[in-house]
Formats: C-alpha cells, sequence, structure tokens
C-alpha cells in the first residue's frame, strides 16, 4: 500500500491473493502506458488494484496514520470485491513506512490519531479472522511497489503530486 499527502490524499494498493510478494514493477515505472497495461494484465492474472480518497478531515494526519488508513482502505474494498481473500486470512503487507509497520507490529503507538486507526484496524480483522503480517520496504533497496504510483494519482489520468518532470530533473543533474 502507500498513501498521498496533502494535497492528493489518496491511497494505492495491489493484491496479489495467495502471493507471497508482489513482483516488482520497477521495469515500467518510467513509462504509464506500459505500467497502466501491466496492471491490466495482472488484474486478469490474480491481482487486484485498488486506488481512491481518503476519508476527510485526514489532512492533518501523520504519514504513518495515513498509510495505515490506507491498508484499512485496500482491505475494505478487497472484503467487498473478494471476502475469500481477507476471511480467515494471514495477509502480508508491505509499506514503505516503518512507523506504521512497527506500531501494527506492536498494536501501540503514543500518537492519539494512530492509536485509533490501529484500534479500527485490530477490530476489522478480528471481525474477518484475519491475521496481518506487517513488512517495511526500505525505499533504499530501490523496490518501489505499484501501490506508489497509484496513490499519486488523481483518478487514473493525473501524474505524480510531487515530482519533477524529467528533463527539469535531468537538466538539475547535469548542471
Amino acid at each position: 500500500t502507500d498513501a498521498a499527502g496533502p494535497p492528493d490524499l489518496r491511497f494505492g494498493g495491489v493484491c496479489w491473493p495467495g502471493a507471497e510478494l508482489a513482483p516488482d514493477v520497477d521495469a515500467v515505472m518510467g513509462d504509464p502506458a506500459r505500467f497502466a497495461d501491466r496492471l491490466r494484465q495482472e488484474q486478469y492474472g490474480g491481482a487486484r488494484c485498488f486506488a481512491g480518497p481518503l476519508k476527510q478531515g485526514m489532512a492533518s494526519w501523520s504519514s504513518a496514520a495515513l498509510e495505515v488508513q490506507a491498508f484499512m482502505s485496500v482491505l475494505d474494498c478487497l472484503a467487498r470485491v473478494q471476502p475469500d481473500a481477507v476471511d480467515g486470512r494471514s495477509i502480508r503487507w508491505f509499506s514503505d513506512s516503518q512507523t506504521a509497520v512497527a506500531s501494527v507490529r506492536r498494536w501501540r503507538t503514543k500518537s492519539v490519531g494512530l492509536r485509533t486507526v490501529l484500534q479500527n484496524l485490530f477490530a476489522f480483522l478480528r471481525r474477518h479472522r484475519a491475521v496481518v503480517l506487517p513488512t517495511w520496504v526500505s525505499r533504499g533497496l530501490g523496490w518501489q511497489p505499484a501501490a506508489d504510483l497509484l496513490s499519486r494519482r488523481r483518478g487514473w489520468r493525473g501524474r505524480a503530486g510531487w515530482s519533477l518532470p524529467e528533463p527539469i530533473f535531468r537538466a538539475g543533474v547535469d548542471r
């Protein structure tokens, strides 16, 4: 999962039910058209891709709270469209938010906002008799899940919320 902060406040998630690890999509990140084709192909191959707005009033939330809420939103969508992918399952969750992953592992935090989200996640998992196995994915490893791109798009036609256009980036590097 990934959650984009203000002003986008969107979430993205890519679920591979039954798979241990989402495939690496770095090879297609540079070309949005190829990336979209890859998502469509993987939807038919068992993957489900989710993107959408986070709830109202979240602009002041911490990035960790947004990330856990994004995970909750993806689980909720998945439970509605494919309940057997959630009910009674062990769910591997990959996130680039170290704080969010650590908080879910411990099921506690000092942050009031994050504590509320954790309580909601715990209640959801109990209702669905599911277990979550959180894993932190370091950006330093160069592994960026498809969810990163999905969270930064406005609908399916937008562009990254805080990226520089490639020519400007290259000009800066050259300079």
